[in-house]
Order: C-alpha cells, then sequence, then structure tokens
C-alpha cells in the first residue's frame, strides 16, 4: 500500500506521512489544470482552506470554506484534478463556500460569486 499523499502548495499540513516518510506533491495530470495553475489563472482550493469546524447540515456536505475569493480565476481541486462549479458567500456571516456543483447558484441563503 502506497502512504504517500497529495500535498498543496502552501497547505498548512504537516509533510510527513504515518511512517515518518516525506509527503510528494503527485503531478497534474489534466494538462488544462496544470497551464491554469502554473500562469495563476486558476486557483487550488486546498492551499485557500480555512481553519474552521466543518459545517453541518447536507448543503455543506462536499464543500471547501475559503478563506478568501479571488475574482477573474478558475478554481480546482488539485488533489482530485476537479473544477469547481459553484462559490458562494453566505448571507448571514459572509463565510465563502466552493462546491463541486451548482449548489451556491440560485440558493436564497447565498450570494453566488462564482459559477463555471
Amino acid at each position: 500500500m502506497n502512504d504517500r499523499k497529495y500535498v498543496p502548495p502552501d497547505h498548512p499540513a504537516i509533510p510527513y506521512g504515518p511512517r515518518g516518510h516525506r509527503l510528494e506533491r503527485r503531478p497534474v495530470r489534466n494538462q488544462a489544470m496544470k497551464r491554469k495553475l502554473e500562469k495563476g489563472e486558476a486557483l487550488d482550493v486546498e492551499s485557500m482552506i480555512e481553519l474552521a469546524a466543518p459545517e453541518a447540515g447536507p448543503l455543506y456536505a462536499g464543500t471547501f470554506r475559503l478563506d478568501r475569493f479571488v475574482d477573474d480565476c478558475d478554481y480546482c481541486v488539485g488533489s482530485t484534478e476537479q473544477w469547481i462549479w459553484s462559490i458562494g458567500r453566505r448571507l448571514s456571516d459572509g463565510a465563502i463556500f466552493a462546491a463541486l456543483d451548482s449548489r451556491f447558484y440560485q440558493n436564497p441563503e447565498f450570494h453566488c460569486l462564482w459559477l463555471r
């Protein structure tokens, strides 16, 4: 079993596995995503995760709570090579969330900041 795990750039996690091996980043196979990340045209949400308690409820399952929103960029999950489809700012407190689907589009509890 391979215990190496992808560690996104600038991620606060300690870069060592359970056996003390240094973890290495897995190269991105999606060439369009790789080009956009290298040029700064896309951001990896795993490097923007806000360290906070997970949100409760089915609406937040599979979402990423972000520490900021940058306009005019694509967003992706580098470790799984998936594109983010929607980003919303929660109206009640201004918290920003990203999702792999369009759940923040036309959601009355959120202002949609970005839609793929």
